[in-house]
């Protein structure tokens, strides 16, 4: 999908897949990320890393992809996010709050997953969206 003259997006969902797995490192893994990046070598020079897993993959990128610039996108969220937060008066004193994660995968993987990311939450629900 060309999104201009000098942007491609490009369908990089198995990255999710591999980093929520735990898997970055796996041969078959190692294979995957290869394949879907290797058509780029030498063709592009900045990466927007567009999806908050993708980060947790910069190295295999970079061995892929070494002239790359990547370019990551939570930072700028962030930001956007803080800054709607304290204009709408909705910053929490951190000391008094309670975090809550919802979920719609598996309640278990979820923890999984937060603990191997080092995040600790007072409330981990499951959820179901229809």
């Amino acid at each position: 999908m060309f999104l201009n003259d000098n942007m491609k997006g490009i369908k990089a969902s198995p990255f999710v897949t591999i980093v929520e797995s735990d898997s970055i490192k796996e041969e078959q893994s190692q294979k995957v990320i290869y394949d879907i990046l290797s058509p780029f070598k030498g063709k592009i020079d900045s990466i927007i890393l567009g999806c908050t897993h993708f980060p947790y993959i910069k190295e295999e990128i970079h061995e892929i992809l070494p002239n790359v610039t990547l370019i990551e996108s939570g930072e700028a969220t962030s930001k956007v996010l803080y800054d709607y937060l304290k204009e709408h008066n909705l910053l929490e004193d951190v000391e008094n709050r309670e975090l809550m994660f919802l979920t719609t995968s598996n309640k278990e993987d979820a923890l999984k997953q937060l603990d191997r990311l080092n995040q600790k939450f007072d409330i981990i629900e499951e959820v179901r969206i229809d």
